[in-house]
């Protein structure tokens, strides 16, 4: 009989087995193939089930009874030699053989042993002597036991003794089966048949009817255990034997063949989603762009490259013209071409302060196209620089009238250029300048940090879109003259709480409350009447925070970014649900809603539409989207997503011309950024940083006719994702999707460290790609200090290096950011918003005492994500959570903005002055005794503190040790040396790392939890160093017992990767689009574990001194026990590192690789 059988792996996974069966029951749903946890001293023999949620599985001298995921729950020592197994009526039957097996004189001694099924304990045992040559085997029928057993070499018959429910002797039954090695070991009755398993090379199985008529002889082996779950479908056990480490077992589903009599599914063939260059590595071009992620960009139109992380654009009055505003710089693009004509300043030339201090995203052109107006937004100015002369003529202040420290985001002009309309995202305000008179003329009070702003196509109305979630307060006792000791250690509540609307007392202080996640002023567009300047309204688009959609309570607000209004409807994009909203302006309510969804991907996130632009016509309406790398195409008429567009990567910036034929846009990070150092390698101009070698993208793209459309569509996809179908055998211990089959991995550790490339660490090692001249962290390093103090050929890494000989590595592994503040939120599971993006390019000062309510939250470089950064279905902390996944934290995320973090902060590593949330899972779950980032303390303070914590939670038995750990270790950050501390070279604070994560994996490796653990260990962002093949390649190391030995994977992995694993691995379901359709590493893998345990390599004293470093702290080291803050990432900092090494190669060419560009279809003059 066949069948068929499915099973579900969320939206973006389809599994179906190859066999097939008519139908399955309940009972059959449940049972799947499974390890049995654990090794045993010797062989599996039989199993059975209790028909509803256990497996038992007998090991000769162990009985062991497991969940259906083969975890165990009892298991007890018995006598040799326990047999196959049955269950009954809450009771276990073991067939047992205390004697000899296939005598020919019959010595065995045969009894049948009972056992309680809930908690093994023996009940009795029954004689059945008649199993002349010793039980082996056991089944049961209508209450009737019938045992099976060995037999001497020449029987060429097999028998079967039958016993009553009180074990009196019945019948002996004959099978004609000829000769089968050992008589039979294994029996169950199911399909109203008898199958029974019997040893030999190959193995066989007999099948009979029910009066032991021989029905089928087949070369199938279930010698070790065989149970009937359903018509069709059989749990089959398989074993091994190792020597020196012991025995195991496994289950596996079995289905009828007439021809082979059974089948075991092992031939799962799974539908995954994966990046269509999974198997290549990042390309800039020329021709098609692999970005690090593994899409693909195929950008539509005609195009140039420009300069990285532009936020404002505008376009002349006859179109001519497009300007790109970045930060320090704009660009001047001719879009008949197009090609970039100018800059200002030139690359090599300083930029004025002003626009050094704060180009955001406030970009307008005058009417007659002679002037720009753009925003020194951290001044609160507006620069009026004259095209012609390249000179800025008038700079205008909108601070005054009781208003300070402001900060000028968005703004347009009126259409005779007489008035700017614009935002202050620290005061909370709109204003309106008349720039003859140059001054403000009105400010009205709008929602927390308004983002975006548009008139109604007659300027009566304003509208203002805002994506400020809370006003946060200072804490009690921190003042301008308050000491390192003022504020709080640790937050005071986590979101969503009552605490945290209603305020609490933490640290004896009373905290205030931030209030409702859902105020008016939070996350809203509102409606401004220009001549009076009153609020008309005050709307809340897209998703609430709490409010349920599909199968999750929204975790972030919606962040609406952009608006647009025409005659009749406002149009506002909302960046956190992907979905734009509809307002009728005549009844400011919303009537509609538009989802943009990604084919196959349609429950989850990650389109992220940012900027809009409405067709003159108001027939359509363009997304830029970009976490798609696409420009959306809306059918307004239908109120539908009509397709679309391919763009570059993180499309930004969408303008329609005026006949509504052409669309300009702009990619923040255009195609990539290929290597920044290496053999051969020249710096460019614009710089060597992660962020400055990238380049951005301009595309001048004709609006195509629904044929075209459709294609572009195809592409799109295309280049996000490929489905591709794979074959399961049950043996990768990483299996190819969730909830498919249990792993034996049961525990995580992730392990977060700061800003190494990859060939900073590895690039010297043999069988990686690599460039040995810049693994300036490596094996044969020569560290020099200010000093002069010179140490030739040192090892600072010998445990990364002695780690990836022992364990794996990915050589073809990138971050998908390049500096700290996106990069700790892609490494929880968050991909950046716009406003998260737009705020890490640009120069923003946090000022806690000002009257601007906003200067009090400036996210910097702090390693958290924040309430307004949330998406729609939050973090790994809230996915965790909402699938009752146990986790525990140790400094992850956990770091604040506006903190201090000196040295006597030693435990949580800052003091908070400012009351920012953490998000509840991750407050409900973190350490308050490990130090988040703060470079004053030693990463080997933080492993005292882990081992501690350890001790007491979990050593203890007072908690049970979590699926998921997650861990900071930040000191290879590097800074400035410190002989006195134990510090002598920058390097130094590497050996520091590299000891303390030798220190975890020592410690781990020698915890009961280790036979079922994974430790991966990655980077946050790559910005501290140079690598050969892309500015974003960095580590990626995967340690435990199911890991490869030495093993280097060259699949294209990223931040989505790594959530994929842990994902599939906890048996959770996709977070968001990037982790869906992200790649494993599945090659990392075996099925055959090695439990040694590590032992760590010691560091060379004259680099690192463990000792000194600890002194502070009162704390000692102790080398025999191992052998049984500057500012986080600021980018000026890392930027500066670049540019001198740049500057020191200008008349020498760095090592590495020529840049390569992309040379777009029909660009002549693309800059290179």
């Amino acid at each position: 009989m066949r069948f068929r059988f499915a099973v579900s792996c969320f939206a973006i996974a389809s599994v179906c087995l190859a066999a097939k069966i008519a139908r399955t029951s309940a009972v059959a749903a449940e049972f799947h193939a499974a390890p049995c946890e654990g090794t045993y001293p010797h062989h599996l023999q039989g199993i059975c089930t209790n028909e509803r949620d256990a497996i038992y599985w007998s090991f000769t001298t162990t009985l062991v009874k497991t969940d259906r995921q083969g975890k165990v729950l009892q298991k007890i020592p018995v006598a040799s030699h326990h047999g196959d197994i049955c269950f009954d009526d809450g009771k276990i039957y073991v067939a047992v053989n205390l004697g000899k097996f296939n005598d020919a004189a019959g010595r065995a001694d045969s009894w049948v042993y009972v056992y309680d099924a809930g908690d093994l304990s023996f009940l009795k045992k029954h004689e059945v002597q008649q199993v002349f040559h010793g039980a082996g085997g056991i089944g049961i029928r209508n209450g009737q036991f019938f045992v099976v057993g060995g037999l001497p070499e020449g029987v060429n018959e097999n028998y079967v003794y039958q016993y009553d429910q009180d074990f009196r002797f019945v019948k002996k039954h004959v099978i004609n089966s000829g000769y089968t090695l050992m008589g039979i070991q294994t029996a169950t009755f199911a399909d109203g048949q008898w199958w029974f398993g019997c040893y030999g090379k190959p193995q066989v199985m007999l099948k009979t009817d029910e009066s032991f008529r021989l029905l089928g002889k087949y070369e199938f082996d279930c010698s070790l255990g065989i149970v009937g779950l359903s018509e069709g479908l059989f749990l089959v056990a398989r074993g091994r034997s190792q020597v020196g480490k012991g025995c195991s077992g496994r289950v596996m589903l079995a289905h009828t063949e007439p021809d082979k009599g059974l089948v075991v599914n092992d031939e799962i063939t799974i539908t995954v989603f994966e990046p269509p260059g999974k198997d290549l590595r990042p390309s800039i071009g020329p021709g098609r762009p692999v970005l690090i992620s593994g899409r693909f960009l195929t950008p539509a139109g005609r195009t140039a490259l420009a300069q990285s992380y532009s936020w404002g654009m505008a376009i002349s009055a006859d179109e001519s013209t497009a300007v790109l505003l970045s930060r320090g710089a704009f660009q001047v693009i001719s879009t008949a071409e197009p090609k970039v004509v100018d800059r200002f300043p030139a690359f090599g030339q300083k930029a004025p302060q002003w626009l050094e201090d704060g180009a955001y995203m406030g970009c307008a052109l005058s009417p007659d196209s002679q002037k720009l107006y753009l925003g020194s937004a951290n001044r609160g100015e507006i620069v009026v620089y004259d095209l012609k002369s390249r000179s800025a003529v008038d700079r205008i202040n909108i601070n005054g009238d009781g208003y300070q420290d402001s900060f000028l985001g968005d703004f347009l002009l009126s259409a005779d250029g007489r008035l700017l309309y614009g935002v202050d995202q620290f005061n909370y305000r709109m204003v309106v300048v008349d720039l003859g008179q140059r001054r403000v003329v009105r400010s009205v009070r709008v929602g927390r940090n308004p983002f975006g702003i548009c008139l109604s196509p007659d300027a009566t109305y304003a509208w203002v879109s805002n994506v400020g979630m809370f006003e946060y307060p200072l804490l009690p006792g921190v003042t301008p003259k308050s000491g390192p000791t003022a504020g709080l250690s640790f937050p005071a509540y986590g979101v969503p709480s009552k605490e945290s609307e209603e305020g609490v007392v933490a640290e004896g202080k009373k905290i205030p409350g931030l209030g409702s996640p859902n105020h008016p002023d939070a996350m809203s567009v509102f409606k401004v009447e220009l001549m009076t300047g009153r609020v008309e309204a005050k709307i809340k688009t897209g998703y609430l925070v709490g409010q349920r959609r599909g199968n999750i309570n929204t975790v972030g607000g919606a962040s609406p970014s952009t608006v647009v209004a025409g005659q009749r409807f406002a149009y506002v994009s909302n960046a956190t649900n992907d979905t734009i909203s509809v307002i009728d302006v005549r009844r400011n309510a919303i009537v509609d809603q538009i989802e943009l969804l990604v084919p196959g991907l349609e429950t989850l996130r990650g389109v992220l539409p940012f900027s809009i632009a409405l067709s003159p016509d108001e027939q359509s309406l363009y997304v830029a989207c970009a976490g798609l790398n696409a420009v959306a195409v809306v059918d307004l008429e239908r109120r539908r997503l009509a397709g679309y567009i391919p763009a570059g990567w993180f499309c930004s910036l969408v303008h329609v011309s005026r006949d509504g034929k052409r669309l300009f846009v702009c990619s923040s990070k255009g195609v990539g950024s290929g290597p920044n150092g290496g053999r051969g390698f020249v710096a460019p101009a614009r710089g060597s940083h992660p962020g400055d070698i990238m380049q951005g993208l301009f595309q001048v793209i004709d609006v195509p006719d629904a044929a075209r459309l459709a294609e572009y569509t195809r592409q799109v996809v295309a280049n996000t994702y490929q489905k591709r179908q794979l074959t399961d055998d049950g043996r990768n211990p990483l299996p190819p999707a969730p909830r498919l089959r249990p792993s034996p991995v049961r525990h995580i550790v992730f392990i977060v460290k700061e800003n190494r490339t990859f060939d900073q660490v590895f690039g010297e090692r043999k069988n990686v790609v690599g460039d040995p001249t810049l693994a300036g962290l490596g094996c044969h390093v020569t560290v020099v200090n200010k000093a002069g103090a010179k140490v030739e050929d040192v090892n600072v890494s010998p445990n990364h290096q002695a780690l990836a000989d022992r364990f794996a590595l990915c050589d073809n592994f990138y971050c998908d950011s390049d500096q700290s503040n996106t990069g700790h939120r892609w490494v929880v599971g968050v991909y950046p918003n716009e406003w998260v993006e737009v705020n890490a390019r640009s120069r923003i000062e946090a000022r806690l005492f000002s009257t601007a309510p906003g200067r009090r939250y400036v996210a910097g470089a702090a390693a958290g994500v924040f309430p307004e950064d949330y998406n729609e279905a939050g973090a790994l902390w809230e996915h965790l959570d909402r699938h009752r996944v146990p986790f525990f934290n140790f400094g992850f995320g956990t770091e604040m903005p506006a903190s201090i973090e000196e040295q006597i902060h030693k435990y949580t590593g800052m003091q908070m002055r400012v009351s920012i949330p953490l998000p509840k899972p991750l407050f409900d779950n973190t350490s308050r005794k490990f130090a988040t980032f703060n470079m004053h303390i030693p990463d080997q303070f933080r492993v005292d503190m882990f081992e501690e914590e350890y001790r007491e939670k979990w050593a203890s038995g007072r908690e049970s040790f979590p699926r998921l750990v997650t861990m900071v270790l930040p000191n290879d950050h590097l800074t400035d040396e410190s002989p006195s501390t134990g510090y002598p070279f920058k390097e130094s604070y590497m050996a520091d790392n590299d000891l303390a994560l030798a220190r975890v994996v020592r410690f781990l490796s020698r915890t009961p939890y280790w036979k079922n653990m994974l430790i991966i260990v990655t980077e946050d962002d790559p910005q501290g160093g140079r690598d050969h093949v892309d500015a974003h390649r960095s580590l990626l190391m995967l340690i435990g017992p199911y890991v490869k030995k030495g093993w280097v994977s060259s699949t294209l992995l990223d931040f989505g990767s790594i959530m994929k694993m842990i994902f599939t691995l906890l048996d959770l379901p996709s977070l968001n689009q990037f982790d869906a359709t992200a790649a494993m590493p599945s090659d990392c893998f075996s099925d055959e574990p090695d439990f040694t345990p590590y032992t760590p390599q010691p560091v060379d004293p004259r680099l690192f001194d463990p000792a000194k470093a600890l002194k502070p702290f009162e704390r000692g080291f102790d080398w025999s026990r191992l052998l049984d803050s500057p500012a986080m990432d600021d980018p000026e900092d890392m930027r500066s590192g670049f540019e001198q090494e740049d500057r020191r190669s200008e008349t020498r060419p760095l090592p590495g690789v020529a840049p390569l560009f992309l040379r777009p279809t029909g660009a002549r003059g693309a800059e290179k």
